[in-house]
């Protein structure tokens, strides 16, 4: 018995929403950014295989067929029997002539319409031998549909890999490949810590770099050793464990790092720069590997803060240690407090 309530109607008397017919496959109703109905699509490249008839006496002259190269680029393929022209595009296509003589067999016909295909950048296309032409390029668009040719269309999808529906900042949403989307790791998180202090004296020299002090000196959180205007590439053992801020004791990726910086005197631009080093056997130095270099222009008095990602991996073993510089050292100070943001695996 016919019902009134929309909700108790079953299922073969509810409409589809709007534009359910014309949507891809695998695609889902959202409303964008513009508070318009659309219907994303997961990534796809598409392959079509047309299977064409003979010319009979000029029966193929002007006959055509659309082609989807994507969801901005649409063209129409027609046939063109002795150079006759007199053919006009559907509005929104782009006419691509398939160059084919009278009475030409289905072979010949299939041979053209990989010539006229050939001619546009994108596609790739072969032949059978046997009348039938495939062609692909294409790429998350509609299927390949006859007008009034006569062939028979083939349509092959190939979905990309793992995708997921993603928003941007603008409120855009789309497919994409899970790969290009930073997710949240697996793994635990880690939280670590430390203080810098560099006393700026004018006899440090300019821009050269100091590591923190090693164990015994008077303050082990200040950056007291000068290693010179060269950007460090090895350190000493003993000089690289005790500068060191975090032991790796198993393997680490750094999500980021955040830094305030605080200074006594105007205008210092003030460089900290991460390294790694993976210890090894021996005396003889480590290298080492710069991480991310954070940069900041102080002003008197004033806190800053800056944030560095840096998507570095650890193993087990290695270790993290700072070397700041600054390019007019006086007789201010220099105070920072970083945060590194970790995930273990």
């Amino acid at each position: 018995m016919a019902t009134n309530f929309h909700s108790d109607l079953p299922n073969d008397q509810i409409h589809p929403p709007k534009d359910f017919s014309t949507a891809n496959d695998s695609s889902v109703m959202a409303k964008d950014s513009s508070g318009e109905l659309v219907w994303p699509s997961t990534g796809f490249t598409l392959s079509t295989t047309a299977s064409c008839t003979a010319d009979v006496s000029g029966s193929l002259h002007n006959r055509s067929f659309y082609v989807f190269y994507n969801t901005t680029t649409s063209y129409q393929l027609y046939m063109d029997v002795d150079s006759a022209g007199g053919f006009t595009p559907s509005p929104g296509y782009t006419g691509v002539r398939v160059s084919i003589s009278a009475n030409d067999t289905n072979i010949t016909v299939a041979a053209a319409v990989k010539t006229a295909l050939d001619s546009l950048s994108g596609f790739t296309t072969s032949v059978d031998g046997a009348g039938k032409v495939t062609f692909s390029g294409m790429t998350n668009t509609k299927n390949t549909e006859e007008v009034d040719s006569g062939f028979s269309f083939s349509n092959t999808k190939t979905y990309a890999g793992k995708q997921l529906l993603y928003s941007d900042a603008t409120g855009s949403i789309e497919w994409k490949d899970a790969d290009t989307i930073e997710t949240a790791p697996s793994g635990e998180f880690i939280h670590w810590e430390w203080v810098g202090i560099f006393q700026n004296k004018s006899t440090s020299g300019n821009d050269d770099w100091h590591w923190l002090n090693p164990a015994g000196n008077a303050n082990a959180s200040t950056h007291t050793l000068n290693v010179g205007t060269s950007t460090p590439s090895v350190a000493p053992p003993n000089i690289a464990l005790n500068a060191a801020v975090f032991y790796a004791s198993s393997p680490v990726t750094i999500r980021n790092w955040r830094v305030m910086f605080s200074g006594t005197t105007a205008g210092e631009v003030v460089t900290l720069k991460l390294f790694k080093a993976s210890p090894g056997l021996g005396t003889g130095n480590w290298t080492l590997t710069g991480i991310d270099t954070l940069t900041d222009t102080l002003s008197a008095l004033e806190v800053k803060f800056e944030v560095g990602n840096s998507g570095a991996s650890l193993a087990t073993g290695d270790i993290l240690l700072p070397a700041i510089k600054v390019d007019t050292p006086t007789n201010g100070n220099v105070v920072y407090r970083a945060h590194l943001e970790m995930v273990e695996h």
